[in-house]
């Protein structure tokens, strides 16, 4: 951990992208960390979610990641494009913009499967991805999007051999009474 650390803070250094980058991440987690947000959600109703559509440090977090996408892509930067897609979408999934969270999670699956040997740890972004996007399902209780989302996620963390992840997507199923359904 303290090694991507410190090479990550090497590149902000050389690159206001990356920078920008740090800086956003580190308060999205601090922000999620002092709130207390986990996967879940469920410490947080709906009205305060779509309440967290007007919070200002969200809104500069949220305009910090897009000012990153306009970097990256500037600088020809594909590789880090779909980390940002995917913080955004956690992002917009906890202010309850349902749209703008799908939209974010499939653009980064999209550029993840079009790399051609992609890494394990790019293979778990999109796992991830689909295991939100199974929970966006859940937040709008249309459980056939969360039945397929969280069966993709299973797969690929099934086919990566990541047993721990596989249990956790097969807890949240049986946690919201979906057992039957996958």
């Amino acid at each position: 951990m303290f090694i991507n650390e410190l090479i990550e803070w090497i590149a902000s250094k050389f690159s206001p992208r990356f920078e920008i980058y740090r800086d956003a991440r580190h308060k999205f987690d601090a922000y999620r960390r002092i709130n207390k947000l986990n996967d879940f959600l469920d410490n947080i109703n709906m009205e305060k979610r779509k309440s967290l559509r007007n919070d200002p440090e969200l809104l500069e977090i949220e305009k910090m990641f897009h000012d990153v996408i306009k970097l990256c892509l500037k600088d020809d930067d594909q590789q880090n494009v779909p980390m940002v897609y995917y913080e955004l979408g956690i992002l917009y999934r906890i202010q309850y913009k349902i749209q703008e969270s799908v939209d974010s999670f499939q653009k980064c699956i999209e550029l993840l499967n079009n790399i051609p040997f992609p890494s394990k740890s790019q293979k778990k972004v999109v796992s991830n991805s689909h295991y939100y996007l199974g929970f966006l399902g859940l937040d709008i209780n249309d459980m056939k999007l969360a039945k397929k989302e969280f069966k993709k996620s299973m797969a690929i963390d099934k086919a990566m051999n990541d047993m721990v992840s596989l249990q956790i997507t097969k807890n949240v199923i049986s946690h919201y009474n979906l057992n039957g359904e996958i």
